[in-house]
């Protein structure tokens, strides 16, 4: 385990750390064996969030993506992404048990569709789920009442950036700087009894173990739309095929920065987009 600084005890991720992270396939794997995810995403007609983490699913070794989504984007994304296969919700939910990992949130709006949800999931999957964007504005709304949901699941990764930060554990976001991110991370992991990955520069990551871990790649050229759907559907392809949690956090992150880091060079940080990150996973993850 490489070490940010004895101060903090962080896990430094890098090439050498997470080339240990990535997953290994047998010789006579099937498509079952390399982890059926599940992504909920796009039902406020941001269909393009549904699209983005599954395809992000499938680039990090996925080898069954379903998407629940909304009706009208069905067509759509069996057009862009033939690979994947929609489902209705009582598709997925009959089924639920079926999954490696979900992910739930992007692009699904706050409303009390997306609550039930998201205590849908916590109450009846026990595997790994990945709660990012509109799922996390849900869970800071009190009304709809899903801390207590969140912390009986226990097996959850929290995705904010530092606005959504800022909702979850009721602060300004102007409060959340580089220099104490660390520790909201940490208030975050302990509040929800989760994973947290707070977004930014060194993006770092906490759970209620105490553990910490600091990303060293990325670029300013991510902070651009679509880029975190794309982050959740890689923690969600990774922690599918069996990955801790944490673990697949940590590798998702530092793949993503790398992803990131590539399509900065080719394009320059002004120019690139979402789906440029996507473009560059399988570099990323050869190079490691």
């Amino acid at each position: 385990m490489r070490l940010v600084n004895e101060a903090t005890n962080a896990i430094k991720l890098d090439s050498k750390y997470c080339r240990s992270l990535l997953p290994v396939r047998g010789e006579d794997f099937s498509k079952t064996d390399c982890g059926q995810v599940l992504i909920i995403a796009g039902l406020s007609g941001m269909i393009g969030a549904a699209y983005m983490a599954s395809f992000a699913a499938f680039r990090c070794g996925a080898g069954l993506v379903r998407i629940l989504t909304a009706e009208s984007g069905i067509s759509p994304i069996q057009c862009l992404l033939p690979e994947a296969i929609c489902v209705s919700e009582d598709e997925a939910f009959g089924h639920l048990d079926s999954f490696d990992a979900v992910a739930i949130g992007p692009g699904m709006g706050v409303s009390d569709k997306t609550a039930t949800l998201i205590r849908r999931v916590c109450k009846d999957f026990d595997g790994p789920i990945v709660i990012d964007a509109d799922g996390l504005n849900t869970l800071a709304y009190e009304d709809f009442d899903l801390s207590d949901v969140i912390r009986y699941a226990k097996n959850v990764c929290l995705t904010p950036h530092r606005a959504e930060a800022a909702r979850l554990i009721g602060c300004s976001a102007s409060e959340i700087n580089l220099e104490n991110r660390i520790e909201f991370c940490r208030t975050i992991s302990k509040k929800y009894s989760s994973i947290c990955l707070l977004k930014g520069k060194n993006t770092c990551v906490t759970d209620f173990d105490r553990r910490l871990a600091i990303n060293t790649s990325g670029n300013p050229g991510m902070a651009t739309a679509g880029s975190g759907d794309v982050l959740t559907g890689m923690i969600t392809a990774f922690a599918g095929q069996g990955i801790e949690l944490f673990d697949a956090t940590c590798l998702a992150a530092f793949l993503h920065g790398r992803a990131g880091d590539e399509a900065a060079w080719n394009l320059g940080q002004i120019s690139m987009m979402a789906r440029d990150i996507i473009d560059n996973i399988s570099t990323a993850i050869n190079d490691l």
